[in-house]
C-alpha cells in the first residue's frame, strides 16, 4: 500500500478521534509496552477495552491523521524481536481482562 493509499484509507475508516477511535504517534515503540500509566500502548488498549471496543490507530500525528509511521526495530518481547502476534500476546499478557475476541493488530 502506497502512503497515499494508507492516508486515503485511514481518512475514511478512523476520520476522527471519538470514544471509539484514538490516533497516536508513538514514533518508537520500544517504551510503550512497559506499563507506564497513561503514557503507553497498554494504558490506551484498557482504556478502549473498558470502553466496550474500539481502535487505536498508532504512528501517526494526533488532531491531523499525518502518517509519521512507528519503529519497532528496537521492540522485543522475551528478548526476540517483536512482531504482530508477540505484541498481541502481550496486550493479552498486560491486560489481565481483555479478551483476545475481536482484537487484532494490522
Amino acid at each position: 500500500m502506497l502512503e497515499l493509499e494508507l492516508q486515503q484509507y485511514l481518512h475514511l475508516e478512523y476520520p476522527q478521534e471519538n470514544t471509539r477511535c484514538e490516533w497516536k504517534e508513538f514514533k518508537n515503540l520500544k517504551n510503550s509496552f512497559c506499563g507506564d500509566e497513561k503514557d503507553d500502548v497498554i494504558s490506551y488498549v484498557s482504556a478502549i477495552a473498558n470502553m466496550e471496543g474500539g481502535h487505536l490507530v498508532l504512528g501517526v500525528k494526533d488532531k491531523t491523521l499525518e502518517i509519521v509511521g512507528t519503529d519497532i526495530s528496537r521492540l522485543t518481547f522475551n528478548g526476540q524481536p517483536a512482531n504482530t502476534q508477540s505484541a498481541t500476546f502481550k496486550l493479552i499478557e498486560q491486560c489481565t481482562y481483555l479478551s483476545s475476541e475481536g482484537l487484532s493488530i494490522d
